[in-house]
Parts: C-alpha cells; structure tokens; sequence
C-alpha cells in the first residue's frame, strides 16, 4: 500500500498524492487542473507557507497551461497547415504530455516522503509547460 505524503490542499478542494503515484492514473495535471481555482496570495512573490505557495504554483501552471492550449488550438486550426501537418503535431502534442508527466514525477520523487513532493511537482508542470507553449509559439512562426 502506497504511503500517503499528505493531504495536499489546492484552491478549495483536497486532493490526496500518494509515494509513486504522484502522476499515476489520471495524472497531477488533471487533479490540479479539475479543483476549484482558489485565488493566489496578491503578491506571490511573498508567497510563505506551503498552502500560498501551492496556490501561487496551480495558478501559475493554469495560465502556463491556457496560453499553451491557446497556441496548439490557432496552429491546429491554422488553413495554411495541411492535413498531415496538423496530424503530426497532435501527435508530438500527445507524446510531450506523456513526457512532461514522466519528467514532473520524476522530479518530485526526488523529495519523495516530504511534503515538498508536491509543491515541487505543480512547479515542473508549470515550468515544462511554460517551455512548451513558448517553443510552440516559437515554431508557429508570424
């Protein structure tokens, strides 16, 4: 039976993570992105306990996460990309979901059993797809 880490609070909702599960079954991605938005400390820079912390890491994954699925959907609806194009892109897009979630369990595991594990995970999630959206945006062109 997995450890429990904690009982990770996200906006108004509780999510439990569990050791090796991190990004297990419906992934991290989707647990955060499916709880309520609790609004973020005004200055998250600020940001001094783990709760304001997490909250500041979700929004900043959520925005990082709207902006990319606002530059996949202009360059899959793009007229000037052909069928084959669009199809290969979709493809990558699904293969880098896989891999962003690979990367950010990986990475949490590395405080595996401390109540970091989370933390550290929704700011991979928000980094690695802040990276995307941008190499995205980068390979969308003018």
């Amino acid at each position: 039976m997995p450890r429990v880490l904690g009982v990770m609070l996200f906006a108004a909702g509780l999510v439990a993570v569990t050791s090796g599960e991190v990004l297990a079954a419906e992934g991290l991605a989707d647990r955060v992105l499916s709880q309520p938005a609790g609004a973020p400390p005004a200055n998250c820079e600020a940001a001094n306990n783990r709760i304001e912390l997490e909250r500041c890491a979700v929004a900043r994954f959520r925005k990082a996460d709207t902006e990319l699925n606002a530059v996949f959907r202009k360059m899959t609806s793009d007229t000037n990309r052909d069928g084959k194009n669009r199809e290969l892109l979709q493809a990558a897009q699904r293969l880098w979901l896989r891999y962003r979630d690979a990367t950010c369990d990986w990475q949490s595991d590395n405080v595996r059993g401390g109540t970091a594990a989370t933390l550290y995970a929704i700011n991979c999630l928000a980094e690695v797809t802040e990276g995307q959206g941008k190499y995205l945006e980068d390979a969308r062109g003018p």
